[in-house]
């Protein structure tokens, strides 16, 4: 998953963290 994808999914919601996205 590209780190925009996750950091605006992180927008939306609190994110445990991008490890868990990819």
């Amino acid at each position: 998953m590209q780190n925009s994808d996750w950091l605006r999914a992180r927008n939306c919601k609190p994110i445990k963290s991008p490890v868990t996205l990819t």
